[in-house]
């Protein structure tokens, strides 16, 4: 028989009884084989004899397994052994004695986990002429019965392990702090996350997990909400801070901070020297030496939309202008159309495979 018992439904100094268990010598024999505990004291009637008990007596942890084992009744489905503690044997248990338990319950007290309690169960066993025989402290683990959340804010992410395993695990975190808030956090592939509109996503989602380019258009729409109206200006000052480069300022359009940032990404050059020995070549240091591995498919790219978006400002920046400059154009046609030349020198020659997956 299993029930759901919580750590509120424990009630300081309650107490039960068990049944009687008799203690033979076949248990003697058996938990002296399991045990390994093959001492005279358990094992040698004429040997005992010679000791102030005069018989044979049950070893001290087979009347531990027994007496667990009488105050084992009903399976409670949220809580389990932590362990035992203040183990004493008081008096010897011989062959035929029978032994009953007492457990009261002693002791209740908070877990460094807000969502369990510890509760601390007083184990006595007595044998049939009511002399206890031994008693110890069981500790369980049991879950406190937590109220059905006020509220249940619904989060989207990307399904990137960085992208969604610690969110679930803050949100597990402040759910046992704040019992009346579930936080629930849904994901979409690396492509939604970097086309999907975030307006659209503001019609199901209370909180959103956003690609820096959407920053505009959150300032224009107002789908989201500015966070400087609501954090204080000393968090925010503490998360630029505290964040890399230009991370948190790249999130403040038009007079407000519309995200803050939790990942920071930017476009690197790398390369495998193990596939640059194979290929008898060398680490290309100037743009033409980087065409011509090109030319011999040795180089990958990334060229999904938003990548050749986000190169085109790294090539117009390399010359030197940086886009959005003026409120007329991106940027100017001169600086525009040289570094789209250098990117179509590049880009003409890869793999076409390179277009349509993310890298």
């Amino acid at each position: 028989m299993s029930e759901k018992i919580y750590y509120e439904d424990f009630i300081l100094n309650q107490s039960r009884k068990t049944t009687g268990r008799t203690i033979t010598d076949a248990d003697i024999v058996l938990h002296a084989g399991q045990s390994g505990d093959f001492y005279p004291h358990h094992m040698d009637e004429e040997w005992c004899k010679t000791q102030p008990f005069k018989k044979r007596i049950a070893h001290g942890t087979l009347i531990f397994s027994v007496g667990v084992g009488l105050s084992a009744g009903i399976i409670n489905e949220v809580a389990m052994t932590y362990g035992y503690d203040r183990l004493r044997f008081i008096n010897p248990v011989f062959i035929n004695d029978t032994i009953k338990a007492t457990v009261t319950i002693k002791e209740k007290r908070d877990h460094k986990k807000p969502a369990y309690g510890i509760v601390t169960e007083l184990l006595e066993v007595h044998n049939q002429q009511d002399q206890l025989v031994m008693v110890c402290e069981h500790l369980l683990l049991v879950e406190k019965e937590m109220p059905m959340p006020d509220i249940v804010l619904k989060g989207i992410t990307w399904n990137h392990s960085r992208g969604i395993t610690p969110l679930q695990a803050a949100s597990q975190r402040f759910s046992e702090l704040y019992p009346s808030v579930e936080i629930q956090w849904h994901k979409r592939s690396l492509q939604q996350f970097a086309d999907f509109p975030i307006e659209k996503l503001t019609e199901e989602y209370d909180l959103l997990i956003i690609d820096h380019p959407w920053v505009g258009t959150a300032a224009t729409t107002n789908c989201v909400l500015p966070l400087d109206e609501h954090l204080s200006a000393e968090y925010l000052k503490d998360q630029q801070i505290n964040s890399v480069g230009n991370s948190h300022n790249s999130y403040n359009y038009d007079g407000h901070q519309w995200a803050l940032a939790i990942d920071a990404a930017t476009p690197v050059a790398s390369y495998r020297k193990d596939l640059i020995d194979a290929a008898d070549a060398a680490v290309p240091h100037t743009w033409s030496k980087l065409l011509d591995l090109a030319k011999a498919g040795r180089v990958a790219v990334p060229a999904i939309p938003i990548d050749l978006l986000m190169n085109f400002y790294t090539f117009c920046i390399a010359r030197g202008k940086a886009p959005f400059d003026s409120a007329r154009a991106v940027i100017d046609e001169q600086t525009g159309i040289s570094a789209l030349t250098t990117m179509k020198e590049l880009y003409s020659i890869v793999d076409r495979s390179m277009f349509e997956k993310i890298l």
